[in-house]
């Protein structure tokens, strides 16, 4: 397997997905097109940055894909995909660090840690996309995530999932809105697709294990208490528990390093 980078950019360097949800959508989208494959994204303002684990035949299939994909998403015209081999363990090192700082360096004024586009989040477990289980462990076997944390500003400490008192301490707005962060949906939340019925689950079930009233939870996610109700009766994914569990103490990781919580 040889470790590639791509990247997509809007055609003279405009914002590529000036909406946070349209971000969101194209973070899914990654997740569903280059599903196994992902050693690290970044998404800001201009272009798409990824690192993919893969054989030739895969990587010209995903460039093609993406392109056509985000075409629909992006409000402007695309640059050809462009992707080429990464030469060897230094420079996929350089690249990694790279990605992770892209934010700072183009000006953005969002957290790193906490921002859409950037991988930190997937690499420590604060996001739960379908197909974005990062293979960087894989690609370069040494990198240790302490570097990781390090990056984005953060001290190299592991987050501790958010508890039940930690969550009501939070209350149910900002469990809501680290649900559809945590399973990259919305900000509207609106629907029944796979991943805002997933949101609207993994947070019903969290607000009743913090004992957070149902009323408070339903205007936050846009439902009725009635399908809060619901939604606390299906039975929740683990892992999306938890990625909104960690989601929750990584942002009071960035507060307590002096960081803004937007995203």
């Amino acid at each position: 397997m040889q470790t590639w980078q791509l990247r997509i950019s809007a055609e003279g360097r405009p914002t590529l997905f000036p909406e946070e949800g349209l971000r969101r959508e194209a973070v899914r989208t990654v997740g569903r097109l280059c599903a196994g494959i992902v050693v690290l994204l970044s998404i800001v303002d201009d272009h798409l940055h990824l690192l993919l684990l893969c054989d030739r035949a895969r990587i010209g299939r995903a460039s093609h894909d993406l392109q056509v994909a985000l075409r629909r998403l992006a409000p402007l015209e695309l640059e050809p995909t462009w992707f080429k081999p990464v030469s060897g363990r230094n420079h996929l090192g350089s690249l990694v660090e790279y990605l992770l700082t892209q934010v700072p360096h183009h000006g953005l004024p969002q957290h790193p840690a906490l921002y859409t586009g950037n991988g930190f989040v997937d690499l420590v477990g604060a996001r739960a996309v379908d197909g974005l289980q990062l293979r960087l462990a894989d690609a370069l076997p040494r990198y240790r995530q302490r570097s990781a944390y390090e990056a984005v500003g953060l001290p190299a400490t592991p987050l501790v999932p958010a508890a039940p008192a930690q969550i009501r301490a939070a209350g149910a707005v900002r469990l809501a809105e680290a649900a559809k962060a945590a399973l990259c949906v919305g900000p509207a939340l609106r629907g029944r697709t796979r991943p805002v019925v997933r949101a609207r689950v993994a947070a019903a079930h969290l607000a009743r294990e913090a004992d957070l009233r149902t009323r408070d939870v339903a205007g936050p996610l846009g439902v009725s208490q009635r399908a809060i109700q619901t939604a606390g009766s299906h039975a929740a994914n683990e892992r999306d528990l938890e990625a909104v569990r960690l989601r929750l103490a990584l942002e009071d990781a960035v507060a307590r390093a002096g960081g803004s919580d937007s995203r």
